[in-house]
């Protein structure tokens, strides 16, 4: 109930749901990848890119080399290839999981909406018994 202590382990908790959630770092090691399942930002973002790439086409570019086509990477993909038609070839169903290095499979998204919104009831809950405890504490005193 200390404000500063609060504020601490809420900014750790934060920062270690940010790391495994797969935004910032897709390769986990294997003794710490468990905690991706406990991290709401996991869920949201994987529901995000699925929702961004369900029902569109993609097309995996390379250039007549093979390296790196308009400044990116090699085997970019894009969602219209008018640069470079010949080069580019559509992307397979499930393939955007392998080429985006995504952890979860793009054409079910349905996990992902009840699991946030299990997040949401559990932290909903946490908050009214915080809260109810702090008042429950003041009012006795």
């Amino acid at each position: 109930m200390v404000p500063k202590t609060a504020q601490t382990i809420t900014s750790v908790i934060m920062l270690t749901m940010m790391l495994v959630g797969g935004f910032y770092v897709t390769n986990i090691p294997a003794w710490i990848a468990w905690l991706k399942y406990l991290s709401f930002i996991y869920y949201g973002y994987n529901l995000l890119l699925k929702i961004e790439y369900s029902g569109v086409t993609l097309y995996s570019c390379r250039s007549s080399d093979g390296s790196a086509t308009a400044g990116g990477p090699a085997g970019v993909v894009v969602k219209n290839p008018e640069r470079d038609p010949v080069n580019c070839v559509p992307v397979p169903p499930g393939g955007l999981q392998q080429i985006l290095h995504l952890q979860e499979n793009t054409e079910t998204w349905a996990w992902e909406a009840i699991a946030l919104l299990g997040w949401l009831v559990v932290f909903r809950y946490a908050i009214y018994w915080a809260l109810r405890r702090k008042t429950s504490s003041t009012a006795r005193k």
